[in-house]
């Protein structure tokens, strides 16, 4: 019995343990896509505050893959802020954290992010070495993608910064372009097809086999997917012509590139591309002689030169801004997390003197059970004319016991009735009798106002108690956390498999709509649990177009009759679907199990 005893204790003290690791874990992946959402729209002192709340979260629950990704992602915003110090030691933590689980395509991300960093520092020979140790993992792993970008740029490197670059090397660059376009082709991805035909026009216009670049960057173009592309490539094909000293060519493919890249709403425009090709352009004119076209075109490179000047300033000052707001934030997070660490150290003293506390109890009721034990044991070995008097003390004990648990559940009763009658008892009785006094003395106006008053009071109470009914993981994380919790609250493999299955299911509904649905689920759940004899419940929520579809069946018996299905438990589901604008349908083969399935619109 002791035995049992401490082992419940643990059993209960690990349950809650592991509940509040997974609600953390929640919680750090919920930050973490908050992050992921600030940073693809280039907000980066907030994506940089949420992944370091992420790294917190993951750091408590020891999840190291989670620490691992939350410092790679905050290394890429460093090295988009050109940090790039603070990128490298970021990388690097994370690199020895995946390089420590043996997760490779963890390394391989690292390995391609340290090369880039190395590349932007002009250490050409170190940012190659990283990147050909990111390739031989991707040969090993299945990350294609991945895998075509670090190619890209490994070529990259080999033609880039020709002033500067000690292994600039063109066949070496079409190599490594090759074997992305490969990839590419195999995925049939458009976008980067054109990237790859771009780059192999680029190699052929550095080696001066003019004819090969035109032919790569007129299949470019066809292809070109944006008007800043097409822009380029026009730019592209004009100093092709430029460099064959076809200046008719030139001055076209040079204009066309202009006409495209105006093309776009003023909001739009590249100013950059505008620019040199006006500048291009105009060059062509003034070589011609031609300077009435040649000078609009310089006023328009100067103009634009200008606004780019302007637009590379204002980026610069909103990039010292975001360091500064960055810098503002993480300091505010280290405070936050010097205050959570004490926190935690206060819970954790906390848990150990409740552990203590409990143990030693246990330790005092065995004392007293192993006692009491030896007590009666003694006291059978007395005279046996003592025996039938300790019957008899002991039966007066029992009834003793027994008419206690009946008085207390008695006042219990009363506690209730109580609760009932002075919550909501008198307000509807006040009710009554002012509806009665209504009906005899004519109901007037005044009679109205008071008893809609005492109603709506009444109304209140009763929202106020369901509302403090309601799970607390459905109002704080939504429906898809509340479902979760249910599934490994009643999931047992011995008894019951609860699955949840969910698609496209990515934001939250209305409070209404999810309450409803989720006591919905735990209707068809009771259902099951009672009649069914299932071992298997299974719950599948998607977004299908604008509807939502729920869908809930088990494996057991079937076969509801009509009467079961007007029972009270259909009832309420057809009044909670009818309150959310919904349908549905309930199937009970017998032998076949039950399936209901209900719709609403988003």
């Amino acid at each position: 019995m002791t035995f049992k005893n401490i082992l419940l204790y643990f059993i209960v003290f690990g349950f809650i343990q592991h509940h509040s690791q997974a609600q953390s874990q929640l919680e750090a992946d919920a930050y973490y896509k908050t992050g992921l959402g600030f940073k693809n729209a280039a907000v980066y002192d907030s994506a940089l505050f949420f992944y370091n709340k992420a790294l917190e979260g993951y750091k408590g629950v020891n999840n190291q893959l989670g620490v691992a990704g939350a410092l790679n992602r905050i290394g890429i915003v460093h090295f988009r802020l050109k940090d790039y110090d603070k990128a490298m030691k970021y990388q690097r933590q994370s690199f020895h954290i995946h390089d420590s689980l043996q997760f490779e395509p963890g390394i391989m991300k690292n390995k391609l992010n340290i090369g880039n960093i190395y590349n932007r520092r002009q250490k050409y020979a170190k940012a190659q070495n990283h990147y050909r140790e990111a390739i031989a993992i991707g040969s090993r792993v299945e990350q294609d993608g991945l895998l075509a970008t670090t190619l890209n740029n490994l070529g990259a490197l080999f033609i880039d910064h020709k002033r500067d670059n000690p292994i600039y090397n063109l066949d070496s660059a079409f190599y490594y372009f090759n074997k992305a376009f490969v990839i590419y082709r195999k995925y049939k991805s458009k976008a980067d097809m054109v990237g790859s035909f771009q780059n192999f026009g680029r190699v052929y216009e550095e080696k001066q086999q003019y004819d090969s670049a035109l032919l790569y960057y007129n299949q470019a173009l066809e292809q070109a997917p944006n008007t800043y592309m097409q822009a380029t490539l026009m730019e592209n094909t004009g100093n092709v012509y430029k460099k064959q000293k076809d200046y008719r060519l030139a001055r076209a493919a040079y204009q066309k590139g202009l006409d495209i890249a105006f093309s776009d709403r003023p909001e739009n425009r590249n100013l950059n591309r505008i620019q040199t090709l006006s500048k291009n352009l105009a060059d062509l004119y003034i070589q011609a002689n031609d300077n009435d076209k040649a000078v609009p075109l310089l006023l328009q490179h100067i103009t634009y030169k200008d606004s780019v000047y302007t637009a590379l300033k204002a980026s610069e000052t909103t990039r010292f801004e975001t360091i500064y707001q960055t810098e503002r934030k993480e300091k505010e997070l280290a405070e936050s997390r010097a205050e959570a660490q004490a926190m935690k150290l206060r819970k954790q003293k906390s848990d150990i003197i409740y552990l203590i506390s409990g143990l030693i109890a246990l330790a005092t009721i065995a004392f007293f059970i192993q006692r009491s034990r030896l007590n009666r044991i003694e006291a059978r070995t007395l005279a046996l004319a003592h025996s039938q008097e300790v019957n008899r003390l002991l039966q007066q004990q029992d009834l003793k016991v027994f008419d206690a648990i009946i008085e207390g559940q008695e006042k219990e009763r009363k506690r209730v009735s109580e609760e009932l009658h002075d919550r909501l008892g008198s307000v509807l009785t006040a009710a009554k009798m002012h509806l009665e006094a209504g009906f005899n003395d004519g109901f007037s106006s005044e009679h109205f106002t008071v008893v809609n008053k005492l109603l709506s009071t009444a109304i209140d109470d009763t929202r106020q108690i369901s509302h403090d009914m309601l799970s607390g993981v459905l109002t704080k994380f939504g429906l898809l956390a509340a479902l979760n919790n249910l599934k490994e609250t009643v999931s047992n493999k011995d008894r019951l498999t609860v699955n949840l299955t969910t698609s496209r299911f990515d934001e939250r509904l209305s409070m209404d709509k999810e309450l409803h649905l989720y006591r919905i689920v735990q209707e068809l759940l009771n259902n099951t649990l009672r009649h069914a004899r299932a071992s298997r419940f299974d719950i599948d929520l998607r977004k299908e177009a604008d509807l939502i579809k729920l869908t809930v069946a088990d494996n057991g018996i079937g076969g509801a009759d009509q009467a079961a299905k007007k029972g009270i438990g259909h009832r309420n589901i057809h009044t909670r679907v009818e309150r959310i604008g919904g349908e549905w349908t309930l199937s009970s083969p017998a032998n076949k199990g039950t399936t209901a399935t209900i719709t609403l619109k988003v």
